[in-house]
């Protein structure tokens, strides 16, 4: 497992600074990362309002055989220059002679460089038992889909070898684009490694197994996504595809800066190293993401009584604590000032006082224990406020209003509210029901997302290896 563990480096220095860079943290509610929805760029068939689309209206269909009748593009998009007419079609030419095919070499002929070790300030992933390791991917659990033919796969493997970036464990291929080991990083917790040290090794390394290969699957679900939406773009909307690319860049460089803010930093070598998988990452989550959302949220409609229903079956997410922030004064009795005196002067500081101004100018004479904070009050709702006497007054006072002077044994409090949130039920209004209307949405929005990949995955050339 530890040797799993080190194959893994890479791809640990990648998510770290994907999620430094927020791009994979859970959201609330969906805002659109570079504000780039893009128009759509295919025809698509009439959908009823609020009805998802199925795939065969968001794909086109491929043209018959023989047919070369050109595409009309669809009008671009309001910031993004029209597109160029496309070249008049030629007739078709006969394809070459296909190439003698050479197949690959053992793997265990083909050099691959070590891996670099974990950059200095970046965690790695927490340690498996000793001898427990993921045993390897067995092709036949995993989802169905024809595989690459050799040609495709010596193509890209060559073209892999002679870019000189990534030369690491490669865990599957999609219509002939490889994904590597270092992507495929299972969302190990503690919890779960503390479980399986528990557990017998045999139980958890099955448990290991499931994990690698559920991650595996989303990562090609993602992968297909990637595919199909820049492919449809590029031959129909490159501007839009250039132009998220250079929001990827972005988001790149603003991940890297992150992990150089850390201290320790990583060197500059580390971070060169991690910035392919980072960069692969970010591309395939934005541009798919992207792509679908602009062609399934404009179905999405959300009446008012979907609204009042989720409310009313989820009021447990609406409930607010009770929250109570409050200035006191304390004005004590000594030997010089007997209670008589403090009720005189406690009448008038109040005086002073404009509407609305707080007590900062009556700090001075403050000599109770909120003396030490600002003058904030000990307690924020039932049951803690100090001294018990002011809570009264405290659970009925607005924003601004001053309490009249409270007496106790030992002198006179004075007591402002600063913010009174008496919590309880969030009313049903116009920002709650935004809150409830983004995350139905979102929940849509994941869900068909989820749906489209899947069918595109049963369409693509999918084939899983053995990982040793």
């Amino acid at each position: 497992m530890r040797a799993w563990m080190q194959k893994l480096s890479l791809g640990v220095v990648g998510l770290h600074l994907l999620c430094s860079s927020g791009c994979l943290q859970a959201q609330p509610e969906w805002v659109p990362g570079p504000g780039l929805l893009l128009n759509d760029i295919t025809q698509t068939a009439p959908v009823a309002r609020g009805q998802m689309p199925e795939v065969s209206q968001i794909v086109p269909p491929p043209p018959p055989p023989g047919s070369f009748a050109p595409i009309a593009p669809p009008p671009p998009p309001p910031d993004l220059p029209a597109l160029v007419p496309p070249p008049p079609m030629v007739p078709p030419v006969a394809p070459p002679p296909p190439a003698e095919f050479k197949p690959l070499p053992p793997s265990g002929d083909v050099p691959l460089p070590p891996m670099p070790s974990m950059p200095q300030g970046i965690a790695p992933p927490p340690m498996l038992p000793q001898g427990v390791a993921p045993p390897p991917v067995l092709p036949a659990s995993l989802p169905p889909g024809n595989p690459p033919t050799s040609e495709i796969k010596q193509i890209s493997l060559d073209k892999l070898k002679s870019s000189r970036e990534l030369q690491v464990t490669i865990v599957a291929w999609v219509n002939g684009i490889p994904i590597f080991q270092d992507e495929v990083i299972p969302p190990i917790t503690m919890p779960m490694v503390e479980r399986w040290q528990k557990m017998q090794p045999q139980l958890a390394m099955e448990e290991q197994q499931k994990l690698f290969r559920k991650t595996l699957e989303e990562m090609v679900e993602k992968e297909v996504a990637y595919q199909d939406a820049a492919n449809k773009l590029r031959a129909f909307n490159p501007k839009a595809l250039d132009k998220l690319k250079e929001y990827v860049e972005t988001e790149v460089e603003k991940s890297l800066n992150n992990a150089r803010r850390q201290t320790p930093a990583p060197s500059e070598k580390k971070l060169e190293e991690a910035t392919p998988v980072l960069r692969r990452k970010l591309e395939r989550e934005i541009i798919s993401s992207e792509f679908l959302r602009s062609k399934i949220f404009p179905h999405i409609n959300i009446q008012h009584d979907e609204i009042k229903e989720y409310y009313d079956t989820h009021r447990n997410e609406f409930q607010r604590v009770e929250s109570i922030e409050w200035e006191n004064v304390f004005i004590p009795i000594t030997a010089e000032r007997g209670i008589a005196e403090c009720r005189s002067m406690a009448a008038t500081l109040l005086k002073t006082l404009q509407p609305g101004e707080g007590f900062r100018k009556l700090e001075k004479y403050n000599e109770g224990p909120s003396k030490t904070n600002g003058g904030k009050g000990i307690g924020s709702r039932k049951g803690e406020f100090v001294p018990a006497e002011a809570e009264p007054y405290l659970l009925q006072l607005k924003d601004g209003q001053v309490a009249p002077p409270i007496e106790i044994s030992s002198g006179i409090h004075l007591v402002r509210m600063v913010k009174n949130d008496a919590g309880g039920l969030l009313p049903l209004n116009e920002a709650t029901q935004t809150l409830i209307r983004n995350k139905l949405r979102n929940q849509i929005f994941e869900r068909e997302m989820k749906r489209i990949s899947r069918e595109l995955v049963a369409r693509a050339r999918v084939e899983y290896e053995d990982v040793k």
